[in-house]
């Protein structure tokens, strides 16, 4: 059979977003099947959706063949300025696209990725916190040279403490690099935070220990694979926008 013969599975994602969001959720959901949305789909969806009115199950419809097929359905609720958004799957895409739907319940294209800070600090809330000997790997000389500070920095805090005494993290003390590899994926929802609050990539480098912008987000990209799917899914989106900014300036 070809690909296009092959019947979705029977999983369904149902969710609302706001009809300004509506290109930025295609495209990041696309994404998961390595399709890029090109400008006459968009235009058609978008025509199409303001046409369909939120009535039952009827609704506009568009599928798309990248590598794995899926199917959406638009309907729009004119005095909300919402759509109503049905996606057909396949089983193995069913998780990440129900996290996508969280992130565009807060994401909104206006306000940026500032948006995204209440819905991080939600995701992250109950990440348990380290034990205090495996935090920061000082040896006891770079805690007598200066290095200390990354110690007092990080040792008996949690990541939402951290951000509180300075949220733009002062990435020249408390660089991720000081960290083990328990504490960098347990403090990444502050640097995550701090990357937003900063707008600029520029800085995010010192905090990985790298002299280049776009391998330091490679870097929190690998440390974020181990991750329960929603929080992935919001530093994977988080990312890939950063580096989307830096290849544009």
């Amino acid at each position: 059979m070809t690909k296009s013969d092959v019947p979705l599975d029977t999983e369904v994602v149902i969710t609302w977003v706001t009809f300004d969001n509506l290109r930025p959720f295609l495209v990041s959901c696309l994404g998961f099947v390595d399709y890029t949305l090109e400008e006459y789909e968009w235009d058609a969806i978008r025509f199409g959706t303001k046409e369909a009115k939120f009535e039952g199950d009827s609704g506009y419809t568009y599928d798309f063949e990248g590598t794995e097929r899926v199917s959406f359905r638009f309907s729009y609720r004119e005095e909300l300025d919402f759509v109503h958004v049905v996606i057909s799957c396949q089983e193995s895409l069913l998780n990440k696209l129900q996290a996508f739907s969280a992130i565009f319940q807060y994401y909104r294209a206006e306000q940026g990725l500032s948006s995204l800070v209440p819905l991080i600090h939600h995701a992250f809330f109950d990440t348990k916190m380290l034990v205090d000997y495996n935090v920061v790997q000082l040896t006891p000389y770079q805690r007598l040279d200066g290095s200390g500070e990354a110690y007092d920095c990080f040792v008996g805090k949690t990541w939402q403490s951290v951000l509180a005494e300075d949220p733009k993290i002062s990435f020249y003390i408390a660089g991720i690099n000081w960290l083990t590899e328990d504490a960098k994926k347990y403090f990444l929802p502050a640097y995550a935070i701090s990357a937003i609050l900063l707008n600029d990539v520029e800085d995010i480098k010192y905090a990985l220990g790298s002299l280049d912008e776009l391998y330091a987000l490679d870097s929190l990209d690998e440390l974020n694979r181990d991750l329960p799917v929603l929080q992935s899914t919001i530093l994977e989106f988080l990312i890939s926008d950063l580096k989307r900014r830096r290849s544009m300036s």
